[in-house]
């Protein structure tokens, strides 16, 4: 199961889905509607990738506990 977030974009306001796993400081999506090169960055990036990761880690778990 793959998580996404819809971002809009600066320029257009196009939303743009992105798997949450892409969510990472220094990566860039493009957005569809007017080709802006948008870069993450920042704090809030880095935290909501390393909670993405708990969770991935949790759900994993979780398969293996009902096996």
């Amino acid at each position: 199961m793959e998580l996404s977030v819809d971002i809009a974009c600066p320029k257009c306001g196009h939303k743009i889905s992105a798997a949450l796993r892409q969510l990472k400081p220094g990566n860039k999506l493009v957005c569809p509607g007017c080709g802006v090169g948008i870069e993450l960055e920042g704090d809030d990036v880095s935290e909501a990738a390393k909670a993405m990761d708990q969770v991935e880690a949790g759900v994993k778990n979780l398969g293996r506990r009902f096996k």
